[in-house]
Parts: C-alpha cells; structure tokens; sequence
C-alpha cells in the first residue's frame, strides 16, 4: 500500500496540474479570437515577428542554419540580429513543431506568454507560496500591463517569460551557493539573448544582480507560512562566507551567459559594425528621454481598458507609443504586496525588493526623474538601447513576488494585520482608481458606463477589500471563503485584462485576414537555393513596411528592417538608385575604381532618427548615377581588405564614368553563396549589388580572393581579363563553433537540472 510520501507527491502532482491547466485556461480565454482566427497577429507581429519566425522555420525543416536573409535589404545577416532567433532552440523547435505558417508562429508567441506564467509557478512554489497563491501570481503576471502593452512584441515577450525563471535559478545559486544552479542561471539569461530584446537582456542582468546582492545581506529564505524574520538574520559567519562565494557564483552566471548568446552577439559586433548603426551606442537623450512611461501612461494603473482609449482618441491623453504605456496588474496581487509589506513584520528582505521595484520603475519614467540618466552614466551596456519604459516590466515582476511572500508569515488566514493591510490598500488604491477613471473619462469625453468596464473595474478594486473585511472578522471558514474570493477576482480579472487589450496586439479587420490568406498560399519553403535566382521585385511591386515577402522568397531592396544604416535608408529612398539593384540585371564592372574613404557617422549614430541625416557623399554619388546613367565606380576602405585591383587617381565622385552592365551566367544561387561565370573586357573589379558584410568571403576560379565594399553598400571582387568564375560563401566569424558551444552549455543545464535538486 502506497505511504503517506507517497500519496503526499501524488497530491502535489495532482494540484501543479490543476494550476497549470488554469493558468492555460486564462491565458487560453484571454487569446482565443487569436486560436480560433477570428483575429489576427497585428503591427510588429505581423510584419516583423511573424515572417522572421517563419523564415527560420523554413530553414530549420531543411536541416539548416539561417545565416544570410537575401530577401530583405538587397541582403542582411540574420544571424547577427537578436530579434530574429535564428540560433535560439526555442524558436527553431516552434518552427520544426509548428511550421512555417501563422501556426508556427503563434506557437511560439503564445507559448513564450505561457512560459512566462509557469515560471511564476515555480519561482513561487520555492518561495514556499500555497497553491492558491502561486495561481493568483501566475495569471496576474501573464495579463499584465507589460505582457499586454508589448503582445505585439516577440521579442519583448519572450525576454519577459524568461524573467521569473532566471530569477528562480538565481536564488537557488545564491541559497545552496551552488554553481550547478548558476551555470542553469547563466544558459536561461544565454538562452533569452538569444531571441529577446537586447535592452532587456541587459536589464536582466542588473535585475539579477540586485536580487542576489539582496538575498546575500538579508536572506529571506523559508518555507511556506513560515516567520520570515528569523530567516533574515542568518548567522553573520554564513551570511560572510556567502558574500565571498557570491562574485564567484556571479562570474559563473556571466560566463554561462556570455557563451550561450556568443553566436548571436559575436556576429552582432563582428558583421553588424560593417552593416548597421545599430552597433553604434545611443546619445544619453535618445536613450533617457525617448521611449519612457509618459505621465499620462500612469493613469492605466487604475484598468487595461484606458489604454484602449489612446487608440480611439490619439493625442488626447497619451504620449508615445502605446506599448510603452501600460502598467495595470491586478488590484489582488497588489493588495497581497502591501499585506506582504505591512502585514508580515519587519522583513528587511522585503524592504530590499521594494527598493529594487522602485528604482525600476524611476528608471522607466525616463527623464522625469534622474535614475536612467544614472544608469546611462554609470552603466556603459545601457547605453545601447533605448525605451526606458521596459524597466516597468521589473517593478510589475517585483509587485508579484512580494505579494508570493505574504503567505510566508506565520498563521497568516488566522491573522487580522495582513487581512486589515490587503483590505485597507485595496480599500485606499480602488477610490483613486475610480477617480483616475473618471478624470480620463473628463479628458477624452467618453462617459463612465457602470454597467460595463466600470463597473468590472469597482468589482476588480473594491472586491479584494470585502474579502479582506471577511478574512479579519469571520471565522476560519469565512477566512478560506475569503481566499477563495481572492483566487476567483485574480481569475476573472487577468481574462478581462487579456480581453480588453487585444486592440494592442491583435487585429479583426477583414483586410489583414485577405493578406494572410495570400501570403500563405504563396509560400515557398525551398530555401537551398534561390527560386528567383538575382531577381529582385522593383519598389512598385511590394510596400515598404512589410516583410511578408519573405514568405514566398521573392527578394526586395526595401524592407522594415531594424537593421538599418543611413546609407541604406538613403538609397531606397532614390527610385533611381533603387532601379540600378533591382530585376536581374544586377552585376557591374568597372575598369577602375576610385577608393574613397566613408564619411564618419556622426556621434549617437545608433539613434533612429540620424537614419534621416544628410549623406553628402552617397548624395554626390547618386547625382553622378544620373548624369551618367549608371552606377559610378566606387569602393571604400575596409580593415583586413586590402585592394589588389586597378584603381582611379585620386579624384571626385563628380569625374567618375558609369560602370559597364556585365551580363553573367548563373552558376549557383543560394542564400549563402552566389556562384557566375562571366567574361571580363579587361582587369578590373565586378560589383554585386547584394549587400556586404565582413564574413563574405570569394574565390576567383578557384583562388581566394578580398571581397571589399562597393557604392556604400554593395560586394566587389578584383579579377583580370578573361573568363572567370566568380563564388561569394557567406561565412560568420566561427558560427557553427559558436552554436554548438552554446547549444552544448545548454544541454549540460538541462542535464545538470537533476544534480542541482539533490543540491
């Protein structure tokens, strides 16, 4: 007969199911016009996420690696932008699993939403929160303001998912001082860089390290409604030793990290400074006050539907982008902080995650408080990224944990403080949400109807407050009945709040239905070669500002691409530029070349709007284009490129002939080598205008030979007289050593997980 062990573990089982089918459940409610296909993904997700997952979909079924994308940007690498997960595990598995198509796309959207509440449930049941609570945490986190505000965002939504789990790994590194815990710490924050957004990458990173230093000085270890005092004042020998063993522990997580997101971020810098400005860091303006949580953002605390009324009234209340603006989370969970913080004793731990969730929050106000500029300074890595609003996301992840710890006081149903502090707030916090409603309600002359999102937004404030009145005076019956109150209002409210924000991520528009339903009937999944061979679609057969054309692998010279640099931007904004590298006629030779230096960017180059500054050089160069009909012959200075060809006397860009058309024949075309045979008039140079990044490499009927940058943008190779035949290969410094390097560290993670428990 099976032993209370025994049926204790089964019972467990039985009740981790039961909170992870809820979680889906909510989540599943909340996203359900996008599972049944009565809406669809909108904004980035539709024209960004959605064909990049795609696009590394279609190589993962061909057993490959996308390195190179020819079909955006006349050519770009893909294996160098963070956005795209061409070497994350977790977008190639969604990709084999669920195919090229929306399907597989929302498979991996939606399963990085759910991931991100499942590691709420583990974090919280090591905390030693009840069952009851780790769902409340759970459903709270995954419809928040964050999650719903950046839904649009793939990137954003993954690094998000990835928090709870970090940090959970983390605590165990610092709480067993085990190093098997942070090598699993540092693949997590490897496996996030691998397909997150930088900036929260790095804000990660900081996040981390606060926690740690804060566990080290005040511990806060301890089971389930258990005091959490006396767990705080470990004993000073230990609490020494584990100071010592911490920056140990901490090189451990950093080194995991660095190696599991290498062959991403070591092809970011390596081909990306020859291709984007995006490697360049940020002025301290574009980064503190660009992309910060406006004032009028602060008002969506009080329900997810007054963000709704940005879209309905633009400009009325709102500044900036909408995604950047939403901070609701659920009104219980932010009860359960307060009782946490002024219901539970003196908790110098908890204190410490206050802090840590302030300063995020003042980071994410930009410049209406000093704290970004401080990291700016302080901090060289955030100077890369801008949008100060993503450190809210810390303070709402911050808001949930505190209110997982305040079951961790001792006879907590049993006790009145924490019922009076969890009725109290919500009691104080649901009056000025109701006035901060109507007062929105005043400025965008849309009446409060008390029938609907009012009245839920009365329901979802003032209902933990009665629950509370309940706790503190019933019995213990009336008590349980109270927490049962809690769990059905989290419930309820995380649906609505998916519900009500699905304007920010979704659409139901018939239009984008027609759209979808064309681009996936056009789908091309060969990728081994180029179906079209060097065609490119001309402007007028494609938009701008959408990448969908990637699904049937027709090539374009425009693109939405965050990968951008300004001459880039410049030249596909010429039509006459633009015609001289589209349709097939795409090679060019040159006699001679004239080697020019680039102009310098200028400072902050990194920031979206010097995308738009003057380039007097490639504006000298297309005047000549026109005057001559042609493509001037130009090549620039490169390190490691050194010229062996015929090259023009010092002159001007205004003296140059046009580059003769050079009709080749196709020898292989595929997105990672361009092979054609071709015969030369004389010694010269011949230009591809396919983009340049430093790990092309070519041969020259058999020989290697420097590929240099041609007409700001373009591949050239110097070859002589004669027939030739000419092969470009697309190789990223050390890729494949550094992808198996990282996939190797995380199958030794995934491996050591057995170890770290019995730790």
């Amino acid at each position: 007969m099976p032993g209370p062990g025994w049926r204790m573990a089964a019972r467990e089982r039985r009740t981790r199911a039961g909170e992870l089918a809820a979680l889906a459940a909510v989540l599943g409610f909340g996203v359900w016009p996008l599972l049944t296909g009565a809406a669809l993904p909108t904004w980035d997700a539709a024209a960004f996420s959605a064909p990049a997952v795609g696009l590394v979909a279609d190589f993962a079924r061909a057993g490959k690696l996308l390195t190179w994308d020819p079909w955006l940007s006349g050519g770009r690498p893909d294996c160098a932008d963070p956005s795209n997960g061409a070497a994350s595990p977790l977008v190639i598995l969604s990709g084999l699993v669920g195919g090229p198509k929306l399907g597989g796309f929302l498979l991996y959207w939606l399963g990085s939403w759910l991931l991100g509440g499942v590691g709420v449930l583990v974090l919280a049941r090591a905390l030693g929160a009840p069952p009851w609570l780790r769902l409340v945490g759970a459903v709270a986190f995954v419809s928040c303001g964050f999650f719903t505000g950046h839904g649009q965002h793939s990137p954003f939504v993954l690094a998000y998912a990835t928090l709870p789990w970090f940090v959970w790994s983390l605590d165990r590194a610092v709480a067993g001082r085990s190093f098997v815990a942070a090598l699993q710490a540092g693949a997590i924050w490897g496996l996030t860089g691998l397909s997150g957004y930088p900036g929260m990458v790095i804000a990660h990173g900081l996040y981390g390290g606060a926690w740690a230093l804060g566990r080290a000085l005040f511990g806060g270890w301890g089971g389930a409604r258990a005091p959490a005092e006396p767990a705080d004042r470990r004993p000073t020998a230990s609490r020494r030793a584990l100071l010592v063993r911490l920056p140990l522990l901490g090189a451990v997580v950093l080194a995991a990290a660095v190696v599991v997101m290498a062959p991403t971020y070591v092809s970011f810098f390596v081909d990306g400074k020859e291709f984007t400005s995006r490697v360049a860091p940020l002025s301290r303006y574009w980064v503190v006050e660009r992309g910060a949580l406006t004032p009028g953002g602060l008002v969506t605390f009080a329900s997810p539907y007054l963000i709704r009324l940005g879209l309905d009234h633009p400009g009325t209340l709102f500044r900036g982008e909408l995604s950047m603006l939403g901070i609701y989370l659920s009104p219980v969970v932010l009860a359960l902080a307060a009782a946490a913080l002024l219901g539970g004793g003196r908790s110098r731990w908890r204190w410490w995650l206050l802090a840590v969730g302030a300063v995020a929050f003042a980071a994410a106000l930009g410049p209406l408080l000093p704290v970004r500029g401080w990291l700016y300074d302080l901090v060289p890595p955030t100077r890369f990224f801008r949008f100060s609003a993503l450190f809210r996301g810390y303070a709402l992840f911050t808001a949930v944990v505190l209110a997982l710890e305040a079951a961790r006081d001792a006879d907590w149903l049993r006790a009145r403080r924490g019922w009076l502090a969890l009725g109290g707030f919500s009691a104080v916090a649901g009056a000025l949400a109701v006035w901060t409603a109507r007062r929105v309600g005043d400025q965008t002359g849309v009446a409060l109807e008390w029938d609907g999102w009012a009245g839920w937004m009365l329901l979802a404030w003032f209902g933990p407050a009665a629950a509370a009145l309940a706790g503190a005076c019933g019995g213990v019956y009336a008590r349980r009945a109270a927490v049962g109150a809690l769990v059905a209002l989290a419930l309820l409210d995380a649906a609505s709040a998916l519900r009500l924000s699905e304007p920010l991520w979704a659409t139901r528009e018939p239009g984008q239905a027609k759209i979808w339903e064309d681009v996936t009937r056009g789908h091309r999944a060969e990728v081994d070669r180029l179906p079209d061979g060097l065609d490119r679609l001309p402007r007028s057969a494609w938009r701008a500002g959408d990448n969908r054309n990637v699904v049937g692998k027709r090539a374009t010279f425009d693109a939405y691409d965050p990968f951008r640099n300004r001459y880039h931007v410049a030249w596909s904004r010429d039509e006459l530029l633009t015609a001289f590298v589209t349709g097939t006629d795409r090679t060019w030779f040159a006699r001679a070349a004239l080697l020019v230096d680039e102009v310098s960017p200028p400072a902050g180059a990194g920031e979206p709007r010097l995308l738009d500054v003057p380039t007097p050089d490639l504006d000298l160069f297309a005047r000549r284009a026109r005057a001559v009909g042609g493509l001037p012959p130009v090549l620039h200075r490169v390190p490691g490129r050194p010229l062996e060809g015929p090259l023009l006397d010092a002159g001007a860009i205004a003296e140059l002939p046009a580059m003769e058309r050079l009709p080749v024949t196709l020898l292989e075309a595929s997105p990672e080598t361009l092979g054609l045979r071709f015969e030369a008039p004389a010694a010269g140079w011949l230009v591809v205008t396919d983009r340049y990044a430093p790990g092309w490499r070519a041969t020259v009927d058999g020989q290697p030979a420097p590929v240099h940058k041609a007409a700001f943008l373009f591949r050239a190779v110097a070859v002589g007289p004669g027939s030739h035949d000419v092969r470009f290969e697309y190789r990223p410094f050390a890729y494949r050593f550094l992808v198996t390097a990282s996939w190797s560290l995380l199958l030794a993670a995934c491996l050591a997980a057995p170890l770290g428990r019995r730790r």
